[in-house]
This record gives C-alpha cells, structure tokens and sequence, in this order.
C-alpha cells in the first residue's frame, strides 16, 4: 500500500515538472503581461480625473483578459495538444467537459474545460458525487487547474474574465445568493480561491465575491493573479469541488 502510495506522489511529482517545463514560456509572457498592465494602470491615475478610474480600469481589464488568453492559447498550444492526447489515451471520450453556467448579469453561457472525470455510465444523466470517480491522472489535472484551460476561450469571448467571482450552476441561483456577484464578470480565479476554495462555506464564498465586487482595482487584481500562481504550483486546494450534479 505504502509503495502504490509512493509510486503515486512520484508519478505526480513527474508529471508535475513536465508539464511546468513546457509551460514555463508561457508563465514569463503571462507574468510580464500583468506587470505592464499593473504598471500602466497605475500611470492612468494620475493622467485621468477620479470619476473615470472605474471606466478605465474595466476597460483595462478586458485588454489584460484578451491580452493574456491569446498569449496562452498560442503559445501553449502544443501543451494543450499533450493534455488533449493524455485525456483521450486515459479518460477516452469525451474529451472536453461541457456545462452551462451563469455569468454577469445572470446571462447563461457554457464553460469549457478538458474532462476529469471517469464516469460509471456515459448516458447523459445527471449524477450524483458517488457516482462520479476520479482518476489518478484527472486528479493531477484538477490540482495544478490545468483542466481549466480551455476555459481561456470564454475569456477570449467576454463570458467571464480572469479575475472574479467564480460562475454558478443555473441549479445553485436562488433567492439567497447575492446579486452583486453577477454585476461583474465571474472569473476564472478570485478572493475564494485563493483563500481556501473547496473547503469554504458558500457563506464565506460569496461574502469573499461581494468583497471583490465593491473592492476591485489593479492592487487586489495583481495580488489575486500572483497568489494563483502560487497556489497552482503548490497543488493547493485541490479537493473535488463541491457540485451536487455533474455532467459528462
């Protein structure tokens, strides 16, 4: 057992590195992108009256989310074709996990992102949690958020933006959840997950979201991107998310 346990880490561990290395171009464009954005925002204050610092921090921000999903796209193309691979080798078909979730202003759209589950039937039917197993390898993909990938393509299309609350399920909007959190653009990182994520009440959750809807600027923007990074390289959180249905 312990020797499967180890066998485990290593191959973890391996993959891990590999993947980082063929990464790493894309990490440096992506880090001097949000620099110079972080460094020109600030510029912008002291060229522009107060009243339109909001105005142009949001327009800035979508440059930084055209910017950055391009630069990642392009470039790690090749990297997304070793993803692609390794899940139709592993997981089999399909290939991409495909499901629809609210974004600002209660807009329903469909995120995309590479499968990593194993599921017990590919039917179509909603499933519960146990019925939902996880591979080894859709594990590993879930750890360093590499199957969030393909999610760049909504951020290219303005369904959600780098930085924000995370999109709902149609199935968790109700009457408890905040409305403040869909006058922005839901993101693919924010204040939740870089504080605990999957092992945070939704309480907790969506009060960090209306903390980030009335507290935005390029500061807490540039500290939420630099502590993902981090937390990516940790294989932090990395805990199944808490969802009550999922789709194949």
């Amino acid at each position: 057992m312990k020797i499967k346990r180890l066998q485990g880490k290593l191959q973890k561990t391996f993959l891990f590195w590999f993947f980082l290395l063929i990464s790493f171009p894309v990490w440096i464009f992506v880090f001097i992108e949000v620099l110079l954005w972080y460094c020109i925002g600030n510029l912008m204050k002291f060229l522009f009256p107060k009243r339109y610092q909001k105005i142009i921090f949001q327009y800035s921000k979508r440059i930084l989310d055209v910017s950055v999903s391009i630069t990642v796209l392009l470039i790690a193309f090749p990297f997304l074709l070793c993803i692609m691979t390794c899940n139709w080798v592993i997981l089999g078909s399909p290939i991409f996990f495909i499901q629809p979730r609210i974004g600002r202003a209660q807009k329903k759209f469909l995120i995309i992102k590479f499968r990593s589950m194993c599921q017990k039937n590919l039917s179509g039917a909603l499933m519960s949690p146990e019925e939902v197993q996880i591979s080894p390898y859709g594990s590993f993909i879930r750890a360093y958020s590499f199957d969030e990938l393909p999610s760049l393509w909504n951020v290219l299309k303005g369904d959600i933006s780098l930085v924000g609350p995370r999109p709902l399920v149609p199935e968790f909007i109700n009457d408890h959840t905040p409305k403040q959190r869909h006058c922005v653009r839901p993101g693919l990182t924010g204040l939740a997950q870089i504080n605990g994520r999957n092992f945070l009440h939704w309480d907790e959750k969506f009060a960090y979201d209306i903390y980030y809807v009335h507290h935005q600027n390029y500061v807490l923007d540039l500290k939420i991107l630099l502590r993902t990074l981090c937390v990516l390289c940790s294989g932090e959180h990395s805990q199944l998310a808490s969802l009550e249905k999922f789709f194949p």
